[in-house]
């Protein structure tokens, strides 16, 4: 039975496309049932735009099976940075500064990796156990003959067609699918056309032109999400896919079977020279009879084994049902069992930045402690060598009767000025002390109390220590 399209029937036929403006809207555009999911991003070097992607791969708020970035800037010297819960591979071939493709990996999924061999352009190709293959390709825009790029592509992707697989080709191709006005973009969409891979991203992905694409040969159960990044002048190219399989059912049928081979075989040895050559009539009709009558069999036996396709096709709605919740619930089990693994390391992250900071706090402490023992050994020599805080001059007596008899005292001892001004009379003790003069002075209390006046009691002071 052979189907007729229309034109506009045709366009019709694809994968819907939604451009978001803010990470926070992915949840928005990708629908539940979607369970598989990859993102690809031109990251323009991922040793300096990786931190900030992850920012952005945050605020997405889901946990992404593949992530693929393009124009990596990888070298013998590129460290690739480490993501929980995922291992990534690379490309090793070199063709410019900008090349390389680095592909991240959720841990729990089986992969096999392979480098295919892809002119002018890097090729990283993943075979995972749930039947899909992806292949992430980066092509430098440097690059003006095409030829070699396709003709090379075309090999993959033959190689890749011929298995029972879901085949995702993406990444930076630097080929506009929305202004296909050169020829190399019509040969390019007619070549992805040939292996039957359909486009899920229809929008821009930098500026006004698509140059980052996901291809993928099913339309059934595909959304495709374009998300605005400042990262880089690129945006995130993201799809989702449902993969979802139908439950079996078993069922016990009488089937009648044919040996096709043997059928083969049968005609293969039939006289078929002997039934032209023969001129009987009845013989030659019986010979014929036998002949429809083993054609009219493959017949039925078609017939019967569309019947059968289609029996197995055919599955109970409610057990459909029933293991598509199943599937959900163990979707929405695993991620929450993520976001729980991604808590733990950053607490982790946390506490050992925290033990960072105690040890540098006792360092400080001990640096401290080592201060405040240096001081207190200068405490005690001072105090042991008798040294005395500075001298803070003693108030003028209020005491009218001994303002006016006290003048201003000036003893010179060895042509120096010791003491000038007016004190109390029974505090000269104390000026020679604040003075700090070597020779020590001896004043005799006794003979100090016969004093009579201020002025007896200067005199005396003053020819006593000249003695």
């Amino acid at each position: 039975m052979t189907n007729n399209y229309t034109v506009a029937e045709l366009d019709s036929i694809g994968i819907n496309c939604h451009l978001i403006g803010t990470p926070e809207e992915y949840h928005t555009a990708i629908p539940l049932n979607h369970n598989f999911k990859v993102i690809t991003y031109n990251i323009r070097s991922i040793n300096k735009n990786f931190d900030s992607f992850i920012v952005t791969l945050h605020r997405l708020k889901t946990s992404f099976d593949v992530i693929v970035f393009t124009e990596c800037w990888l070298d013998e010297n590129t460290v690739v940075p480490h993501l929980p819960s995922y291992t990534y591979y690379f490309t090793k071939k070199k063709i410019n500064q900008n090349s390389g493709v680095i592909e991240y990996v959720r841990e729990t999924l089986g992969v096999c990796v392979s480098e295919p061999e892809l002119q002018d352009a890097n090729c990283l190709q993943l075979t995972l156990d749930k039947g899909i293959t992806i292949l992430g390709v980066y092509r430098p825009p440097s690059f003006l003959n095409f030829s070699n790029f396709f003709s090379s592509l075309d090999q993959v992707l033959k190689s890749i067609s011929n298995r029972n697989t879901r085949l995702i080709l993406l990444g930076d191709i630097n080929i506009d699918l929305l202004l296909s006005t050169s020829t190399q973009d019509l040969v390019y969409q007619c070549l992805t056309s040939e292996h039957g891979l359909f486009p899920a991203i229809t929008k821009p992905t930098r500026g006004n032109r698509c140059l980052d694409h996901i291809f993928v040969n099913t339309t059934q159960g595909t959304t495709g999400v374009v998300c605005s990044s400042d990262v880089t002048d690129h945006y995130i190219a993201i799809l989702g896919m449902a993969t979802t399989k139908n439950p079996e059912t078993n069922c016990n049928r009488n089937v009648l079977t044919r040996d096709v081979e043997a059928i083969k075989k049968e005609l293969l040895h039939e006289d078929w020279a002997a039934l032209l050559d023969n001129v009987d009539i009845n013989q030659a009709r019986n010979k014929r009879k036998r002949s429809e009558d083993l054609s009219n069999e493959i017949v039925e036996m078609r017939k019967e084994m569309a019947q059968m396709l289609t029996l197995m096709k055919s599955v109970d709605s409610n057990q459909k049902q029933f293991m598509e919740r199943i599937t959900v619930d163990m979707t929405s089990i695993k991620e929450k069992m993520s976001d729980i693994k991604s808590t733990i390391s950053a607490i982790t992250t946390e506490q050992v930045a925290m033990n960072s900071d105690i040890i540098t706090l006792r360092n400080k402490e001990n640096i401290l402690q080592k201060s405040i023992d240096k001081m207190q050994l200068k405490v005690e020599k001072l105090t042991s060598a008798g040294s005395q805080p500075a001298d803070i001059p003693e108030p003028v007596s209020t005491n009218k009767e001994d303002r006016n008899a006290a003048d201003k005292l000036e003893v010179i001892k060895n042509n120096k000025i010791l003491m000038s001004g007016t004190y109390k009379h029974d505090e000269i003790g104390k000026v020679y002390q604040r003075q700090k003069r070597p020779t020590k002075v001896c004043f005799n209390s006794t003979d100090a109390a016969k004093t009579k006046s201020p002025t007896q009691m200067l005199r005396f002071r003053s020819v006593y220590m000249n003695k």
